[in-house]
């Protein structure tokens, strides 16, 4: 408590957190009034995610890991088996669940933790532009400083493999700690094809630089792209640390728990890091993952298709805005779409809060180019609500454009 004659002093926060709430996102969720969160007749398309309900034998995994007892800081090395071998039946990679496995509190907490142990102040790394509001915020945070490489919004999101290495001979310095990539990418909705990554892959490896992987949406893939991780590539096994969760494909965000593989020295590193904090997650939702990773996965067909149907309405309803470009997303829950015709993209997100009563995200979110795009989520909000927040973007959006 103060004394006295210090009333009004102001404790200070560490100087970290300074480089990372200039980050527009960092206050941008605090800057929607309450009454529009609160305000019954608000769609949120800012939102990703899922309405559908979690499959059944998914939440009795989850009931059954209480009443087994699951319940105490323990041991769960089932679940580093499981992630293991989901690596050797989805990508033909073997990984070690011992040295190369490690538990986490969720895709976030696992991409802090791995950058964490990666960079000190001042060190470097490189992601693409547009790009993952975390790619930006935790590295600003670790006092990192972040270089980018820009995708194309012409042809299709990936700067071709030339473009890309001509960025890399000029990023890439002595100080470039890491690479970070979302895959598929977030806010794109771009899936990485192999050819380009073997690119990437080689160009790093030259470079003996590390790959830190949010492959938090690979399962949410829309046929005929495939997911390719960049463990995969044979230059990169020992370079990439993966990061992934239950939060996208399975809906079980509240779940907060997901996994990490990585090099068994990147593990090591991590368990110390968790000694820190968590120690482990909680082991309910740990015995929970191992259910959801051997349990059944056709329900992801039908959602899938659920969210294919809205990707194309929500498509089509944007591109039919004048001044307005939008690409048809690969994957993921969301489209990125180019407004620069009509305004920034915080300026169009502002008004669509305050005419429409609909909530997009403002592209500035997503790195230096960011702000010529709003991202539009489609998989959040039910079908029916999703469609009429988008019959509100297009009426006032098209007015705007003619000028009214």
């Amino acid at each position: 408590m103060s004394e006295p004659g210090n009333a009004g002093a102001q404790i200070s926060t560490s100087e970290r957190l300074a480089h990372a709430v200039t980050h527009p996102a960092w206050h941008g969720f605090d800057e929607i009034p309450a009454e529009v969160l609160n305000d019954p007749e608000t769609i949120f398309l800012n939102l990703s995610g899922g309405w559908q309900q979690v499959p059944d034998e998914i939440r009795r995994a989850g009931m059954n890991a209480v009443e087994e007892g699951y319940l105490k800081i323990q041991p769960v090395p089932e679940f580093n088996q499981a992630v293991a071998d989901k690596f050797r039946n989805d990508f033909n990679v073997d990984v070690d669940p011992k040295s190369e496995v490690i538990s986490c509190n969720g895709a976030g907490d696992g991409l802090l933790a791995a950058l964490s142990v990666l960079l000190n102040p001042g060190d470097e790394v490189i992601t693409f532009d547009p790009g993952y509001t975390l790619s930006y915020l935790i590295p600003a945070y670790l006092s990192a400083t972040v270089r980018t490489v820009p995708l194309s919004g012409s042809g299709g999101w990936s700067a071709d493999a030339d473009t890309m290495e001509a960025h890399l001979d000029r990023l890439l310095t002595p100080r470039t700690r890491a690479f970070i990539i979302v895959n598929p990418d977030n806010p794109t909705g771009h899936v990485f094809r192999r050819d380009f990554l073997e690119r990437l892959g080689k160009r790093l490896c030259r470079h003996g630089i590390p790959v830190v992987e949010d492959q938090v949406y690979e399962k949410v893939v829309y046929p005929p792209h495939q997911f390719v991780s960049m463990v995969t590539i044979p230059e990169m096994r020992d370079l990439t640390v993966c990061v992934s969760s239950f939060a996208k494909s399975y809906l079980c965000a509240g779940m907060k728990v997901g996994y990490i593989a990585a090099p068994s020295e990147i593990i090591r590193a991590l368990r110390h890091y968790y000694m820190l904090s968590s120690f482990t997650p909680n082991t309910a939702a740990l015995r929970t993952g191992i259910d959801i990773l051997r349990g059944p996965q056709d329900f992801l067909n039908r959602w899938i298709g659920d969210w294919d149907e809205m990707r194309q309405k929500t498509t089509a309803a944007l591109n039919s805005i004048p001044g307005v470009a939008c690409k048809l997303p690969e994957a993921g829950t969301y489209c990125l779409a180019d407004i620069s015709g009509l305004g920034s993209g915080e300026h169009i997100a502002k008004l669509l809060m305050d005419r429409a009563r609909v909530l997009v995200t403002p592209g500035n979110y997503y790195g230096p180019s960011g702000d010529k795009y709003i991202r539009v989520c489609y998989g959040r909000s039910r079908p029916d609500r999703v469609e009429q927040g988008l019959e509100r973007v297009v009426d006032t959006l098209k007015v705007l454009k003619s000028g009214n």
